[in-house]
C-alpha cells in the first residue's frame, strides 16, 4: 500500500519577481518531498501546462504584467489544464470580493506574502495542500 503522505509533491511556481521566485524556489527545494518548476509569467506557465506538465501545486501570484493570476485561473478552467493541481495565490492583499472571485475560479487558498517569510510561505502552501478537498 502507497503512502500519499509521503509522495514527492510537484510545484510550479509563477511569480514575475524573479527575486521572490527565486527565494521561494529554493526554499520549495530545500523540502526533500517537494520538487519545483518556477516561471516568471503566466504565459510560461501555461506553455509547460500545454506541453504536459502535470503539478500536484501551483503556487502563483496575483498581480503580474501582460496577464495575471485571474487570467491564469480563467484560461486553466476554459482549457481543462492542470485539473488535478491545487491552486495557491499569492498576493499583498486580497479584499473579501478578490477572494470569492478567486474561491469561484478554483483557489484552494491565498497567502498574503507581506504577512509571511518565505518559510512561513512555504509551510502555509503545503498545510494547504494537505487539507485540500479531492480534484475538481
Amino acid at each position: 500500500m502507497t503512502d500519499t503522505t509521503t509522495k514527492q509533491k510537484k510545484i510550479l511556481l509563477v511569480d514575475d519577481d524573479t527575486f521572490l521566485l527565486s527565494l521561494y524556489a529554493n526554499k520549495f527545494s530545500a523540502e526533500k518531498a517537494v520538487t519545483v518548476e518556477a516561471v516568471d509569467s503566466v504565459d510560461a506557465a501555461l506553455t509547460k501546462l500545454r506541453e504536459g506538465s502535470e503539478p500536484d501545486i501551483i503556487v502563483f501570484d496575483m498581480v503580474m504584467p501582460h496577464q495575471d493570476g485571474y487570467d491564469l485561473l480563467s484560461t486553466l478552467n476554459s482549457e481543462g489544464l492542470a485539473t488535478k493541481a491545487i491552486r495557491i495565490a499569492l498576493t499583498n492583499e486580497m479584499a473579501p470580493e478578490q477572494e470569492e472571485r478567486v474561491r469561484a475560479l478554483g483557489v484552494e487558498g491565498y497567502i498574503i506574502k507581506a504577512s509571511n517569510i518565505p518559510s512561513e510561505v512555504v509551510r502555509e502552501v503545503l498545510r494547504i495542500a494537505e487539507s485540500a478537498v479531492s480534484p475538481r
